[in-house]
């Protein structure tokens, strides 16, 4: 079985060029998870509506591929509920879901511990991160299966998730 663990690191002592990039592809995120949503409701195919959205949203391939994941995710979830009335539609900041393509991490031995390399509209940044020495560990030795970027009013974060194979003990064990 398939169990998932979600880390949470704190991006810290960035420049404001940094910030203002990661803010920025953050809200072309959302825009292209609104346009997505709102072309899967007209019919239109996927295909199409991916070239539309590399011209008109300058963001890197891998995350228009996840902002389309997300809006098939929503727009699924919105037709399969009939007592959900409002059409999905996002205004506020929402996490932007990267994956090995879009994200990477790298150790180093000196008092900065970890970086992450994240691809924004203006290329990809060196951004430092924190945590707990333990999460630091698991990330240095374990593949994540996706990265969440999130912000909230005290800053930027990123939710690591990994993903292991666990066995379910028999119920006589619980």
């Amino acid at each position: 079985m398939k169990v998932g663990r979600t880390l949470q690191f704190k991006i810290t002592q960035t420049n404001k060029n940094k910030l203002l990039s990661l803010n920025t592809t953050i809200r072309q995120y959302r825009k292209c998870v609104n346009f997505y949503l709102h072309e899967i409701a007209k019919g239109t195919d996927l295909i199409d509506i991916y070239y539309i959205a590399k011209q008109q949203y300058n963001l890197p391939t891998s995350l228009i591929q996840t902002a389309r994941d997300i809006a098939k995710e929503q727009y699924k979830s919105y037709t399969n509920n009939n007592n959900n009335h409002s059409f999905p539609h996002f205004t506020n900041f929402i996490p932007m879901r990267m994956d090995q393509r879009s994200i990477s991490f790298k150790v180093t031995n000196n008092h900065f511990k970890i970086w992450a390399n994240i691809s924004t509209i203006n290329g990809k940044i060196k951004a430092l991160i924190t945590s707990c020495d333990k999460y630091i560990e698991e990330l240095k030795n374990n593949r994540f299966k996706a990265v969440q970027l999130k912000y909230n009013d005290k800053g930027f974060y990123l939710d690591v998730i990994f993903e292991y194979d666990r066995t379910i003990p028999p119920e006589k064990d619980f």
